[in-house]
């Protein structure tokens, strides 16, 4: 009777918390699998709950890991130009490479109120677009430079993933 109690006792604990049994991407993952599709990745910044230019990483609803890409199809024609370009991004608080960002999320209602709030920001501001695609517990942004062809690519693999 006791063994039966506890075997009974480990499949009851075993099937409890919230183990939906997806596992949660992390950016690194995206961009792994981004590299390893050979799609042209460059620089890679990686933000910490101090540099996150949106201020928003690890507070209480917001996204748990973030990072900014370069797609080198865009990346400026010299050092001299890219350092002018690394200045004024800096200054104006965003990103200076052209290519993205991946946000992961803990839960899917945070990921869907930062869809919600992205999308909404971008219906008002037409001069201001982004693709926006949601995998699992992933926002990709993709910037407006980037072609629609080109953002299909970045897309698929993450749908992959």
């Amino acid at each position: 009777m006791k063994k039966f109690l506890l075997v009974a006792l480990f499949f009851l604990l075993s099937g409890c918390g919230n183990n939906t049994g997806e596992t949660k991407l992390t950016t690194d993952d995206v961009i792994k699998a981004f590299q390893k599709a050979g799609l042209p990745i460059g620089r890679i910044e990686v933000y910490s709950e101090e540099t996150d230019p949106e201020h928003l990483l690890g507070r209480p609803g917001h996204y748990i890991g973030k990072c900014a890409w370069e797609d080198t199809r865009y990346r400026a024609k010299t050092p001299e130009e890219q350092a002018i370009q690394d200045v004024f991004f800096k200054s104006q608080g965003v990103s200076g490479l052209t290519g993205g960002f991946i946000e992961a999320f803990e839960s899917q209602d945070e990921l869907q109120s930062r869809e919600k709030l992205l999308r909404t920001a971008y219906e008002n501001n037409p001069l201001v677009f982004q693709y926006i695609f949601v995998h699992k517990n992933i926002i990709l942004r993709i910037d407006q430079e980037i072609t629609p062809q080109q953002a299909e690519e970045y897309k698929s693999v993450l749908n992959n993933i």
